[in-house]
C-alpha cells in the first residue's frame, strides 16, 4: 500500500517533496520507474487541484469550476448534486485538510484507479446566507477516483465515496449532505 499524505495548510513544494520520498527507489529502476514516478506526481497534483475546485464548485454552485480537470460525466454528477442541495435550501462550504493516497493502480500508461483517505472541514450552510446548518471539522472519507491521461494531461473521470467495507456510500466529502454535514451524501 502506497501512502502519500498531504496537509493543505503547508507549502505545496514541501508537500510534494515529502509525498514523493517513499517513491525514490522507483527512480533507480530506469526509465519506466521515472515514468511511474512522474505519473504519480502528476496524479497527486491533479487530485489536489480537483478537490480545491470541487470545494469551489459546491460553495459557489458552479460545477464549471471543474472544466479542464474533470470529464463531462463527473461535472454533470457534481451539477446534479448541487441542484439537489439547492432545492433543499443548502450548500456545502468545505476545505480539504488531508489527502492520503492509499492505493494507486496504473494501467497502460493512460488510466489509473486511485483510492484515497480524505479529511474535510465541511459546513452545510443555508443558500443565500452564511447561516451554518451543521459543521464537521474533521469529516473522514474514503474515496475512489478513476483518472485518465488524454493529450498528455490527467483528468478525473469519476469520483465515488466508499464505506469501510469498500462499497459505494459511506462517509462524505463535499458532495452533498443528506442529513447535515455528518450524513453528507452524493457521488
Amino acid at each position: 500500500m502506497t501512502r502519500l499524505r498531504l496537509r493543505s495548510r503547508r507549502p505545496r513544494a514541501l508537500l510534494l517533496l515529502a509525498s514523493l520520498l517513499p517513491l525514490a527507489p522507483l527512480a533507480a529502476c530506469g526509465p519506466s520507474g521515472e515514468e511511474v514516478q512522474a505519473d504519480r506526481e502528476a496524479i497527486l497534483e491533479l487530485l489536489e487541484t480537483y478537490n480545491e475546485r470541487l470545494s469551489q464548485a459546491y460553495a459557489f454552485a458552479d460545477p464549471e469550476a471543474l472544466e479542464g480537470i474533470a470529464a463531462t460525466r463527473e461535472i454533470n454528477n457534481v451539477r446534479s448534486n448541487i441542484a439537489r442541495l439547492s432545492a433543499e435550501g443548502r450548500r456545502i462550504v468545505s476545505e480539504l485538510e488531508e489527502l492520503t493516497i492509499e492505493e494507486l493502480n496504473h494501467y497502460q500508461a493512460s488510466n489509473a484507479y486511485v483510492q484515497t483517505f480524505e479529511v474535510w472541514d465541511i459546513q452545510v450552510q443555508a443558500v443565500g446566507s452564511d447561516e451554518v446548518i451543521s459543521r464537521d471539522p474533521e469529516q473522514r472519507s474514503r474515496v475512489r477516483y478513476q483518472v485518465k491521461r488524454e493529450d498528455g494531461e490527467w483528468t478525473v473521470v469519476w469520483r465515488q465515496r466508499i464505506d469501510d467495507a469498500g462499497e459505494p456510500g459511506g462517509a462524505a466529502g463535499p458532495d452533498g449532505a443528506a442529513g447535515g454535514a455528518e450524513g453528507a451524501g452524493g457521488t
